[in-house]
């Protein structure tokens, strides 16, 4: 029995009525060689290996925020204001009791503002007394202030200084006149900015800030 157009010859022996031997000769050719045709499949492709993830792109940490301020403490120019007086005792640098408060967020508010350097502390009196004892009178209310501030942990340079009645708000001869010019002034430095300039400079002594009394008198 021929196969394939005459290229092989097969010769079969039946054994059983189940059961064929075959026996094929193949011509060997460029795609059959003796016996039986591979069925092989190919290899498989080699398998290429998956890039690793991406790294996880680190987020810029949030810039911190400024620490807020006391509602009644506030930095305005080269000046720091205040809602409420300091009170002295009556012709005196003791400061009463009830300016702790106020010296507490005063002292806040600096801690907050690192970027001030240096404040200046300028007491003031009414016109009561006489001009020698008005002079020592606010300095030492101002040098009393200055260490108020310093026991309550302030950083900045803090310096003292009296003008005792010659920088009036007010000049009538009048109690609510002398309870205004009663005060402590607040003056503040910055330190120098990125083009080299200084964010304060000398106090401005003649800029009225928040008012500073005490309950009677000078």
């Amino acid at each position: 029995m021929k196969h394939w157009g005459g290229w092989a010859l097969g010769a079969c022996l039946f054994i059983s009525a189940t059961t064929v031997a075959c026996s094929v000769r193949v011509r060997e050719g460029p795609l059959f060689k003796m016996g039986a045709v591979s069925s092989a499949e190919p290899p498989p492709p080699p398998e290429v290996a998956e890039p690793p993830p991406p790294e996880p792109v680190a987020s810029a940490a949030p810039a911190p925020q400024q620490p807020e301020d006391p509602s009644d403490v506030h930095i305005v120019g080269d000046h720091l204001t205040i809602d409420h007086k300091i009170h002295f005792a009556t012709d005196s640098d003791v400061i009463l009791e009830d300016s702790n408060e106020i010296l507490d967020h005063i002292a806040t508010a600096l801690n907050n503002h690192t970027e001030l350097t240096t404040v200046h502390v300028i007491g003031h009196t009414d016109a009561t007394g006489s001009r020698v004892h008005n002079m020592s009178l606010s300095k030492r209310r101002a040098a009393a202030v200055v260490a108020a501030l310093t026991k309550r942990g302030v950083k900045q340079k803090l310096d003292a200084k009296g003008v005792g009645d010659t920088q009036k708000v007010c000049k009538d001869d009048t109690p609510e006149c002398h309870e205004k010019n009663r005060r402590v002034e607040f003056v503040v430095e910055k330190a120098p900015t990125a083009e080299g300039g200084e964010g304060g400079g000398e106090p401005a002594t003649k800029t009225p800030a928040a008012p500073e009394s005490k309950k009677e008198g000078s």
